[in-house]
């Protein structure tokens, strides 16, 4: 949420919103298609859809094989961490520490570059770095304690509130 999630089944959402007036505009029907993140791109350029309205970072490698319309979010990567887990007060004091993302994502790859610039700097790397399909397993995981941070896009958290914190 707010971007695009499921409601009474159906899937709803400002991109949601946005696609309806495009289609509007253009004359067509819209058919979406509800398809795993790791999965997308490939969908994509094997033409299985037109499309995508989902939020996504652009990167350098992405933008090589895709065109982006302008961004209307923002997308920086922050670390999410427990709110009560006081240890952790910087980026680098992951070092050691279980961290996840989701596959395939923008998070997945600022954490893989930070482990190696953790390591870089003589630190360890993460004890544990956990790849999830979708991020809300991920924020469970922090939750329960099975991480000890989520990389992913500023816009595009959803924790409960006082539940989560970024650094």
């Amino acid at each position: 949420m707010p971007y695009e999630f499921f409601k009474d089944g159906q899937i709803v959402g400002y991109d949601v919103d946005i696609l309806n007036k495009f289609a509007e505009k253009l004359g067509v029907k819209v058919k979406l298609v509800d398809t795993e993140w790791n999965g997308i791109l490939p969908a994509l350029l094997a033409k299985k859809f037109d499309a995508i309205l989902s939020g996504m970072t652009i990167t350098k490698e992405r933008a090589q094989k895709l065109n982006f319309a302008m961004p209307y979010a923002e997308a920086t990567n922050v670390i999410l961490v427990r709110a009560n887990d006081d240890p952790i007060k910087t980026a680098e004091d992951l070092a050691g520490k279980k961290v996840g993302a989701q596959i395939s994502s923008a998070g997945d790859k600022v954490a893989k570059e930070f482990q190696e610039l953790l390591k870089a700097k003589g630190k360890p790397g993460y004890s544990d770095y956990k790849l999830y399909d979708h991020y809300p397993e991920a924020y469970v995981d922090l939750t329960n304690g099975r991480t000890d941070g989520v990389v992913n896009s500023l816009y595009a958290r959803h924790c409960d509130e006082g539940a989560a914190r970024e650094i």
